[in-house]
């Protein structure tokens, strides 16, 4: 009668039905060869688990290479979301400095264009005083006034102090016509 012995693959940890007159056999599951040299079968099953314990701590090996790995690339990749952010940021701060500087300059293009016009509005008055056209004359001064809200207060103030001067100036030749 054929005696079978049971055991487990030491490759792949299937049960294997073994022929006990069999020397060399391979796994029906995955094809490793297994070689008995006349070992019993508490032998063979002392070394069939040995090799599922190895081949269980290579898993977890295994499994623990992937976890580290993930890991890094999960650092890897918050660091260049990070870097990102950080080139954002930058990036939103030059162009903030940008704008400002253009909103600046055209402010200030803005007060001295108006400075500019005043000063010819007020070269139009000196010639209306100089050519006696006092009316006109006072009609342009009423206008000397800066418009812009971000001219500088000394330069409103001194324009405002011209106007007054002019008035009472123009107001003074009239009468003295009159």
């Amino acid at each position: 009668m054929i005696e079978f012995i049971k055991l487990k693959c030491p490759s792949c940890g299937a049960d294997l039905n073994v022929d006990n007159g069999l020397d060399t056999f391979f796994c029906q599951y995955c094809g490793a060869k297994i070689l008995l040299h006349g070992q019993n079968s508490d032998a063979l099953q002392a070394k069939a688990k040995v090799k599922i314990v190895e081949t269980e701590a290579n898993k977890e090996l295994e499994m623990q290479k992937e976890k580290h790995r993930a890991e890094k690339e999960e650092r890897e990749f918050k660091e260049k979301v990070s870097k990102k952010a950080e080139k954002e940021v930058i990036i939103m701060a030059v162009v903030m400095l940008i704008v400002c500087s253009l909103v600046l300059s055209c402010f200030s293009f803005v007060e001295k264009r108006e400075v500019k016009e005043l000063n010819s509005l007020y070269s139009e008055i000196l010639i209306d005083i100089q050519n006696k056209d006092y009316d006109i004359a006072l009609l342009k001064a009423n206008r000397l006034r800066t418009s812009v809200s971000t001219q500088p207060e000394a330069v409103k103030q001194e324009w405002d102090e011209t106007r007054e001067n002019l008035i009472k100036q123009i107001e003074s030749l009239k009468s003295q016509t009159d």
